[in-house]
């Protein structure tokens, strides 16, 4: 069974990535968006599957397609993984925030 914060990572990807590169997007988005193209960039079939996933956000079997890659890539990289879910908060904030919903920030 899929990390339920990869297979949400992965769809907000295929759907922000050229939202991201377009319009600037949110700082976290941006962030993560970026942080997995760099890291999918040295791998052809990740970067592949992020393609196809970008191509067709809505398509379910591109995006499983990219969470496979996601997930592969995390269980390989601890580095990689450490920063998806390092981000992953604050993204899940910025998504809240910007479709209307309250966000409560604590830290420290």
């Amino acid at each position: 069974m899929p990390d339920p914060v990869i297979s949400s990572v992965a769809a907000v990807v295929a759907a922000k990535v050229a939202e991201a590169a377009v319009q600037g997007g949110k700082d976290a988005c941006v962030a993560l968006v970026r942080l997995v193209r760099e890291r999918f960039g040295r791998d052809k079939e990740a970067t592949a599957a992020l393609e196809m996933a970008r191509g067709d956000p809505e398509d379910e079997a591109a995006v499983a397609g990219l969470v496979q890659a996601l997930e592969r890539l995390v269980s390989a990289d601890g580095d990689f993984a450490a920063r998806i879910r390092e981000l992953w908060p604050q993204v899940a904030a910025e998504l809240s925030a910007s479709e209307g919903g309250v966000v409560n920030s604590v830290t420290g």
